[in-house]
């Protein structure tokens, strides 16, 4: 049996089509996937772009490796996704075939714009103005192509589905693949160091790392709970700032010994509006650049 694919916009019919069309399909929804990611990340409304990247694809992958167990177990199944860009379909397709010769058709929901609209009004969290935002994704798709190894694309429009002929364009195949192929890399290369970060942070709960003091340049090797009773103001498990993400590190706060005062930090500079370049000294770059390595410049080898 064919394995089926609904991409298109928020809102444009894809799970009411699917369960009037395929309702003994196992139903797979990449909204499900990004929902259990969210848990991980956070409110992926207010990260920060590569983390928000990082979630997306961290979502995609984790629904492709169910996609192909439950195809490997000759399940029916139809996955729901967006898919607006031919390098992700291509991926997809290429993770079926190592696991069966079953055609796969993909079905883009084109919806009206009085359907657009209806379907806007039956969701709570969207208003009037997402039309637009949801008409401006739908001209942003590309749209699949038959070189991309589907068997069968379908055009939905409203309740009239019609099948969608294009020219093959095995042309757009290599570079998207490369395209996938660095976007990979690079998330694997940010997740290892985030593993790292993790690694070294976890180490300064337990051994003594470098207190530096900005302020008067004090150096000493402290456990974090042993800077805490000196009065030092400075990230750690046990610091002043242990509430923070990560205890505070790499975190632009001020590093201060309990003789000094934060007033006299570099923070404090800029938290008074004195962001000229001409109110930057060497040692407050150097205060930065110190910041932004930790924690492994604290920790010794």
């Amino acid at each position: 049996m064919p394995i089926k694919i609904v991409m298109g916009t928020a809102a444009s019919g894809k799970s009411h089509f699917i369960k009037t069309h395929f309702p003994e399909y196992e139903h797979l929804d990449v909204l499900d996937y990004q929902n259990e990611v969210k848990k991980k990340y956070g409110d992926l409304d207010s990260v920060d772009f590569e983390t928000y990247r990082m979630a997306l694809a961290e979502a995609n992958e984790r629904i492709k490796e169910d996609l192909v167990k439950a195809v490997s177990e000759h399940k029916l199944v139809v996955m729901e996704h967006t898919l607006f860009k031919a390098k992700r379909r291509i991926v997809y397709v290429e993770a079926l075939r190592e696991v069966t010769d079953e055609p796969v058709e993909i079905y883009v929901m084109a919806p009206s714009d009085e359907r657009l609209k209806d379907n806007i009004r039956q969701r709570e969290e969207l208003d009037e103005r997402s039309f637009y935002r949801l008409k401006g994704e739908w001209e942003q798709i590309e749209l699949p192509n038959i070189s991309e190894g589907f068997s069968k694309i379908y055009l939905v429009r409203d309740d009239v589905i019609e099948e969608y002929i294009a020219p093959a364009r095995p042309e757009i195949i290599a570079p998207a693949k490369e395209e996938i192929r660095l976007e990979q890399e690079e998330i694997k290369s940010k997740k290892e160091k985030e593993e790292k970060f993790k690694c070294a942070v976890e180490r300064t709960k337990t051994e003594p790392f470098l207190h530096y003091c900005e302020v008067c340049g004090k150096q000493e090797y402290l456990t974090s709970k042993e800077a805490f009773s000196k009065s030092w103001d400075y990230p750690g498990a046990d610091g002043i700032y242990k509430k923070r993400k990560n205890y505070g590190f790499a975190m632009f706060l001020p590093r201060t010994c309990g003789d000094c005062s934060m007033t006299d930090t570099f923070y404090w500079k800029l938290a008074l509006g004195n962001k000229t370049e001409e109110g930057v000294t060497e040692r407050n770059k150097e205060t930065l650049k110190r910041i932004q390595k930790e924690p492994f410049n604290l920790l010794k080898n």
